[in-house]
């Protein structure tokens, strides 16, 4: 059979010459070497900015020391991320989408009214603020700016494709009702309340059944507001001052559980940020298994969570 001359190679080897077995010889050794793939990767990864000093969440005096500080050497500086930020993305190559993102919301203006005019005290850590989610361009500008410096971290999960399928799901219908348009640390992105950054980023890990206890051990607070220190309408429009929560002595410590106040369970970014840095660096026990890698001076960790089962429970609990 002669070969045509369309596919001779630009050298004038006629291919029809070479043994057909030196050829798939040669393409098994190249695909063995790394160079040829069709290897399908779903996977979802978070990435943890932490706060310029770290937010003190010891008490109310002290939180709100350390956020004021992060927010006027933001201002300085000329930075975001104030109190932390956290990215989510999703690369589901099997389907061929993906969603590269951030929910964001309070800037120090936001944190100025709520805190100098409505006078909102600890009120401001139930207050619903406007959000919006950040755009796939912004977010990867911004991290590669992080990789650089290092003052980031991550994780990578590999997933099936029915979970990176189940995501998207989440993420669209998420975005078509509108929830991105509602920031609050309290508010729980399954029950459409819209979310704070670090609870967007914890609800994938839901979605998709990577929720591990080592995560909400190391990353959650759950703390109670004093009702003495909370302005707003869960007190009926009282007004709290910041000079209330530095100098009254209600301010020196949360309150117990059987005391007056209102509790509240959070995700932190910098202990998720801080939590990475000690499993890369060996200095934390962990139940999963992770393989180290660095994105410029980024630290980051990935695990093959392939085998993990999609949930099947409903994705919205409102």
């Amino acid at each position: 059979m002669n070969t045509p001359q369309f596919i001779r190679n630009p050298f004038g080897f006629d291919l029809s010459k070479i043994n057909l077995r030196v050829i798939g010889a040669a393409l098994l050794l190249e695909a063995s070497l790394g160079f040829v793939s069709h290897a399908e990767a779903d996977e979802l990864t978070l990435y943890f900015i932490p706060s310029p000093f770290g937010v003190n969440w010891n008490s109310p005096r002290a939180l709100l020391d350390s956020t004021l500080e992060d927010f006027l050497f933001s201002e300085f500086a000329g930075s975001g991320h104030e109190i932390g930020h956290v990215y989510e993305d999703v690369e589901c190559e099997s389907t061929g989408t993906h969603a590269t993102t951030g929910m964001t919301g309070a800037t120090g203006s936001d944190v100025e009214d709520v805190l100098f005019k409505q006078e909102l005290g600890l009120g401001m850590l139930f207050h619903t603020f406007s959000g919006s989610l950040d755009t796939e361009s912004f977010t990867r500008s911004d991290l590669a700016g992080y990789f650089k410096s290092g003052l980031t971290d991550y994780i990578t999960w590999k997933i099936s494709p029915t979970t990176c399928a189940r995501l998207m799901e989440y993420f669209d219908e998420y975005v078509a009702r509108g929830y991105e348009n509602f920031y609050g640390l309290s508010n729980r992105p399954r029950y459409g309340e819209g979310a704070g950054c670090s609870a967007f980023g914890e609800s994938f890990l839901e979605i998709a059944g990577l929720d591990f206890p080592d995560y909400k051990n190391s990353w959650q607070y759950s703390i109670r507001a004093p009702s003495q220190l909370v302005g707003g309408p869960l007190t009926n429009g009282q007004k709290v001052s910041v000079l209330d929560i530095l100098f009254k002595s209600v301010s020196k410590h949360w309150a117990a559980p059987n005391a007056a106040g209102f509790d509240l369970d959070f995700w932190s970014p910098d202990s998720m940020y801080q939590w990475v840095q000690k499993v890369w660096k060996g200095k934390t026990h962990t139940q999963q298994v992770y393989t180290k890698v660095k994105n410029g001076k980024a630290l980051g960790l990935v695990m093959d969570a392939t085998d993990v089962p999609t949930p099947t429970d409903p994705i919205w609990k409102n």
